[in-house]
């Protein structure tokens, strides 16, 4: 019968060796230090500054910080509910001082807000009378 191998074996068979060494008892989480922008933003409050490079750091990552570290930073590093946050951003999208610090994220943001906006509204199956389901334009396009 064959076992699927603990994770010694399968650190030792991919090579991760100096993994092996460092391994201890569990760490606990680092608590967080209050966030604090890296560069000054003129004409934005502490708060608007600490949220628009919260984001534009959350976005500069490769791969993604997923939601759950996302909202973690953002309850424990800036002491914000994340509504409230997501309340600031959109404030910030209409900022002329926003604007200029950092153009590229609140384009960025935009963008994904619309997105999110098209996938709500439009369906992708779009119901004839009859009510045999039929195809949408976009998806006729590409069988056809």
């Amino acid at each position: 019968m064959n076992h699927p191998p603990d994770r010694k074996n399968r650190l030792r068979l991919h090579g991760h060796d100096e993994l092996l060494r460092s391994e201890g008892p569990p760490k606990k989480a680092a608590a967080f230090e209050p966030y604090q922008p890296t560069r000054h933003y003129e004409g934005l409050s502490s708060i608007d500054a600490a949220v628009l490079a919260l984001e534009a750091k959350a976005q500069s990552l490769f791969p993604p910080w997923s939601v759950g570290v996302h909202e973690r930073h953002i309850r424990e590093g800036l002491d914000l509910s994340p509504s409230r946050y997501y309340q600031i951003l959109r404030n910030l999208l209409a900022n002329q001082h926003a604007r200029k610090a950092e153009p590229i994220v609140l384009r960025q943001i935009e963008e994904r807000i619309n997105r999110r906006r098209i996938a709500r509204n439009e369906p992708s199956l779009s119901w004839d009378p009859q009510g045999s389901p039929a195809l949408s334009d976009d998806e006729s396009q590409t069988l056809g």
